[in-house]
Formats: C-alpha cells, sequence, structure tokens
C-alpha cells in the first residue's frame, strides 16, 4: 500500500535526520558549523534549481555585481544558515545563565520594559531561532509562526527544538 510505503520511508527519513543531529551534536559549535556548511553546499551540488534560483535572485538585485561577488554571497549563506541550524541544535542546553554570559539583553530589556506585546520579523536573517529562545527565557514566553517541514515527525521535532526556552507554535 502506498500509504504504508510513505510512513515507512518517512520513518527512515526521520530516523537518518536524528542519527545525523546526533552526531553532529557530538562536536564543538565551531566544528558543527563547518560540518553543516559542508553539508549545504553538498545539498546545492545536489539540488541545482536552488543554486539556480540563488543565482537568478542576487542577479536581480545585484545587476551591477560580478560573479566573484555573487559567488561569495552564497559562499557566505551557506555558513549563516549552519551556523543557523547549528544554534537550533544547541538551543536544549541553552539556559539563563548560558544567556548571562553570551548575550547582551539590554536591549531587549529596554524595549520590553516600553511595551508588553511585539511583533517582530526576523526575515530568517541570524540566528532567529536563537532570538525567540533567548526573549522566551528572559522577557517570557513568545509565540512563533513557521512554516511546517516534511516529514511530519522532523518538524515535530524541530518545533520541540523551538519550544524548548518556552515559546509556542
Amino acid at each position: 500500500c502506498l500509504r504504508t510505503d510513505l510512513l515507512i520511508m518517512n520513518t527512515l527519513v526521520y530516523l537518518m535526520f536524528r542519527l545525523v543531529v546526533a552526531v553532529i551534536r557530538m562536536f564543538p559549535h565551531e566544528a558543527r558549523i563547518r560540518i553543516l556548511t559542508g553539508l549545504i553546499r553538498f545539498a546545492f551540488v545536489l539540488t541545482p534549481k536552488h543554486t539556480r534560483y540563488a543565482r537568478r535572485n542576487l542577479d536581480l538585485v545585484f545587476p551591477e555585481k560580478d560573479a566573484a561577488f555573487k559567488d561569495d554571497i552564497l559562499r557566505k549563506s551557506c555558513i549563516e544558515y549552519a551556523r543557523l541550524i547549528a544554534d537550533l541544535f544547541r538551543m536544549s542546553g541553552i539556559d539563563r545563565e548560558w544567556i548571562a554570559h553570551n548575550v547582551d539583553t539590554a536591549e531587549l530589556k529596554t524595549a520590553f520594559a516600553e511595551e508588553d506585546n511585539y511583533l517582530i520579523v526576523t526575515a530568517h536573517l541570524g540566528s532567529f531561532e536563537l532570538l525567540q529562545h533567548v526573549i522566551s527565557m528572559t522577557e517570557g514566553g513568545v509565540g512563533y509562526i513557521a512554516r511546517r517541514f516534511k516529514p511530519q515527525e522532523i518538524d515535530d521535532w524541530w518545533n520541540r527544538m523551538r519550544s524548548a526556552g518556552g515559546g509556542e507554535l
């Protein structure tokens, strides 16, 4: 049955995903970023249409720039995506003590002292997953809106990581 085959395939993909995550989490944070950068670059090799989309978008935004400039942006974007994923992998281990030693929350405290409710649009710049985690742990719960992943098991895992600090989907 097709439904059973899909369930088995999704389960296998999820188990492989969790195995890769477990192995990567064994490394120090900077090594995780390097490993993930390599995996992301490899994914671009396997899916050339994503590279074409990225290049087309860069051509639209920077028509006057040369190919070397655009290649540098693509290279750096792989590193930033890797940093974002590496931050997500460590989210469940980040507590108030870690935040106190590693995050300057002065601007957050000032902003939250002025208003009760905020809408923060991140546009996927920087470690936005870490931002909502820090806000949840220092200023109270955060609700977030996110597009779902397939398979569902990976989406559920990703949202558990997002919610480790008290945020809610």
